[in-house]
C-alpha cells in the first residue's frame, strides 16, 4: 500500500505485517497491536480461517451487489442492509457479519 506523504514528494510504502494466529480465540499469540493499526499498517493473518457456511457462499456471487454501491454492509445497531439487491437472499445477508459485530 502506498501512502502520499505531504512533506515528501516521494510516496512512502505502508508495510504489511503478517501474524501467526491460527484461531479466532482470545488465546492467540498476537497481542497489543493497536499501535500497528493506528500507524496505518496493514495486518495479514495468513493462517486464520474465515469459513463461510454453504448457505452463506451464495452471497459471494456479484449478482447480490448493487452496481451503484461500493460494498454490501450492515449498519449497526439498526441492522440496516445497504448495497445489496435481489429478492429472497439479501434478507439473509445481515446474518453474515453478526459474529463480528460490536457486542
Amino acid at each position: 500500500m502506498i501512502n502520499s506523504n505531504s512533506s515528501d514528494s516521494v510516496p512512502s510504502i505502508t508495510p504489511i505485517r503478517a501474524f501467526p494466529d491460527s484461531s479466532w480465540g482470545d488465546d492467540g499469540p498476537t497481542r497489543g497491536i493497536e499501535s500497528v493499526i493506528e500507524a496505518g499498517e496493514v495486518l495479514q493473518f495468513p493462517h486464520l480461517p474465515f469459513v463461510l457456511a454453504p448457505n452463506e457462499r451464495q452471497f459471494l456471487d456479484p449478482r447480490w451487489a448493487d452496481a451503484k454501491a461500493k460494498n454490501i454492509s450492515v449498519r449497526w445497531p439498526a441492522n440496516e442492509l445497504r448495497g445489496a439487491v435481489g429478492s429472497a437472499g439479501p434478507a439473509s445477508v445481515p446474518a453474515l457479519p453478526r459474529p463480528f459485530a460490536p457486542r
